[in-house]
């Protein structure tokens, strides 16, 4: 790999003068300007963009901070954020998180090492020091769909609480009387959220909260088995909100498997209308959160040093497909 050592040599120029030429900074002659671009090509010379960035004290990079790529929503944000920073001429570091603390910790050290722009972050629990600690390195951050109550400033939130209030209402409109829960652990409020909006939609509607129709903390490893106990009694559901779309397509695999009919046996609707809700069969009923939307206004709020709270909490749609026979 070639060195600006050996640019300079080549052009026969000292390594001030490369530097000048490449940063377009500082007085230098067009001979020797173009000396120095005709040695670069030939040598196919890439300069070290993160010595660059240390030595000036600045980045065109941002971090991105996601619990887990393989979530298609977090994979959706995270497409939209890179497509909007590179029209802004900003570099996007992806970090999968997978869920777990000490990993996110470490790539927080990584990245405020780099003297990156700021963090754009969706924290894989409430305890979020290690964030806040930016702030005497004078770095931004966001969090993304995370609503933390000592830390408002700093939260890009949705409105999740109503979301699931208006999914559960829905069903009771279509007279589904049995309606069942699946939800993801505590540790992140969204679910929290989106449990309590079911709740409060039950007891509005004279209905009752059965916890034999809830499932909490739901993982990868028994999700499937504690959704077919849901159908063990006589009077199981007639109606799943599960609480993100992975879930139901768990869901989806499940009533499958026993032989029920979506939606004429059991109506299914998920949460966050990722890629794949149009893509099964039959196609997903899902509230969709405006993800270019969220995506812009997290790159702002870096750019800015602040989030702007117009338009928070910000929210989204019902889309009605064939899972609750639409």
């Amino acid at each position: 790999m070639s060195t600006i050592k050996d640019v300079a040599r080549l052009a026969n120029v000292s390594t001030c003068t490369v530097s000048r030429a490449l940063s377009g900074k500082g007085y230098i002659s067009d001979k020797a300007r173009e000396a120095v671009l005709t040695a670069v090509a030939q040598l196919n010379y890439q300069p070290n963009s993160i010595a660059t960035e240390l030595k000036a004290g600045v980045s065109n990079a941002i971090g991105l901070i996601v619990p887990d790529i393989t979530n298609y929503y977090y994979m959706e944000l995270a497409s939209q954020i890179e497509k909007i920073a590179n029209v802004k001429g900003l570099l996007i570091y992806l970090c999968n998180s997978s869920n777990d603390r000490k990993k996110e910790k470490k790539f927080v050290v990584e990245l405020s090492n780099r003297k990156i722009r700021g963090i754009i972050v969706i924290p894989v629990s409430n305890e979020i020091t290690h964030f806040l600690d930016l702030q005497k390195k004078n770095i931004p951050f966001v969090f993304v769909n995370r609503a933390f109550e000592d830390s408002m400033d700093f939260c890009i939130v949705e409105d999740n609480y109503n979301a699931a209030y208006d999914i559960v209402s829905y069903l009771q409109s279509k007279q589904r009387k049995r309606i069942a829960g699946i939800f993801q652990s505590f540790d992140n409020m969204i679910y929290r959220d989106r449990f309590e909006g079911m709740k409060r939609a039950l007891v509005g509607h004279g209905m009752c909260v059965d916890d034999t129709l809830i499932i909490l903390n739901a993982e990868k490893d028994n999700t499937n088995q504690r959704i077919e106990e849901l159908f063990e009694k006589e009077d199981g559901p007639d109606a799943i909100f599960t609480s993100n779309d992975m879930l139901a397509f768990d869901v989806y695999k499940v009533l499958y498997k026993l032989n029920k009919r979506i939606p004429e046996d059991v109506m299914v609707i998920g949460f966050d209308d990722t890629l794949m809700a149009q893509k099964v069969y039959p196609p997903l009923t899902s509230y969709r959160m405006p993800i270019n939307q969220i995506a812009k206004k997290s790159l702002s709020s870096i750019l800015q040093g602040f989030v702007d709270k117009n338009s928070l909490p910000i929210t989204g749609t019902l889309i009605k497909r064939m899972s609750t026979g639409d």
